[in-house]
């Protein structure tokens, strides 16, 4: 098989995921600092009632986004995952979330995924098909988040919303229309790297179909962020489209700042920047960072289900050496693409 050339070695690509974090997490706390007088002189009366809601979403979302990659899985021609099964391969691979690049997230997964039946070239394919249809659906609600930043007139917001949301949709609905075109040059870089072609193909209503538990789940992260916002700082309903729209873009700024590990600090840093218009900087960076926090603690219930449901830590990292080492050694087997980039 060819090898790509790699000029950075993985390595000092960590180094330098957890460097870039660490300088941005001490700006972040810099900026805390230097804005503690107004924290410490703010009114802290919470609304635990919007808090108590916040926690029920906060704990049940992440069923949603399992949801989505069963689904998927079996639409790619895999088995139906019992639901045991399906939380110890989602969630195990999230232990490397917060490695730099996400990569390992989504090597994790295509290999325990393999151990429970699910093959390599469709773990690997659910993989890439997930990261988009995650980040489509996220992109979709977050040009609502324009509402909120003060460098812009209303004019100028609506102008540009209206720009970015139609070339956007439009763009999206043709490549999901002409999903053929987009396996076709998915096989090309397959034959590049001498890589077996795929061979399942997804119509339109499919494709919209497998959105529905993505675009769920950012509506549900939307509400709730909404409620976390009200609830330190009160602000009216009328807010929630773009308040909620700013999470869901602050995510996507730090998903696609791939060296972040996770996004961390760049998410909390975009998201400050996004409220500007509608809460002081002061507060903005506690829900920033409550935000982070709270996103942590949700999934942890989850990734305990998923070790203990499976063969855990052990597995997970025997796995990951199989599937890098078996890309290596075995030339002649038929094996799927790389796994991309995880959400």
């Amino acid at each position: 098989m060819k090898k790509l050339p790699n000029r950075i070695p993985p390595s000092a690509r960590r180094l330098l995921g957890y460097l870039f974090a660490l300088i941005v997490i001490a700006f972040f706390v810099a900026a805390l600092a230097g804005e503690w007088p107004k924290l410490a002189a703010y009114d802290w009366r919470l609304n635990w009632g919007y808090l108590a809601i916040f926690a029920v979403i906060l704990f049940i979302r992440p069923a949603l986004s399992l949801l989505g990659w069963r689904w998927l899985v079996l639409k790619l021609g895999g088995p139906l995952l019992p639901w045991a099964q399906a939380v110890h391969v989602y969630f195990s691979a999230s232990l490397s979330r917060y490695l730099p690049g996400s990569v390992w997230y989504a090597v994790g997964r295509v290999a325990l995924g393999e151990r429970v039946g699910v093959g390599r070239m469709v773990g690997s394919l659910s993989v890439l098909l997930e990261t988009a249809f995650v980040t489509f659906t996220g992109l979709l609600i977050s040009p609502l988040a324009l509402a909120a930043t003060p460098l812009l007139d209303t004019t100028g917001k609506l102008q540009l919303f209206a720009i970015a949301y139609a070339v956007f949709s439009l763009a999206a609905l043709v490549v999901m229309w002409r999903s053929d075109l987009f396996f076709a040059r998915l096989n090309w870089g397959l034959k590049l790297v001498e890589r077996q072609p795929v061979t399942v193909q997804l119509a339109f209503r499919d494709l919209l179909l497998l959105n529905l538990p993505y675009l769920a789940s950012w509506l549900l992260y939307a509400l709730m962020s909404y409620l976390l916002t009200a609830a330190v700082y009160p602000l009216p309903f009328a807010d929630a489209p773009t308040v909620g729209a700013s999470f869901v873009a602050a995510w996507a700024v730090g998903f696609l700042t791939f060296i972040a590990p996770n996004g961390l600090g760049v998410r909390e840093g975009t998201l400050v920047f996004l409220l500007g218009g509608l809460v002081p900087n002061a507060i903005a960076l506690i829900i920033a960072a409550l935000s982070r926090i709270a996103s942590i603690i949700a999934e942890l219930p989850w990734v305990v289900a998923g070790v203990r449901g499976g063969q855990g830590v052990a597995s997970y990292k025997s796995g990951v050496e199989s599937i890098t080492n078996d890309g290596e050694s075995e030339t002649g087997r038929d094996s799927p693409p790389k796994p991309p980039l995880g959400a």
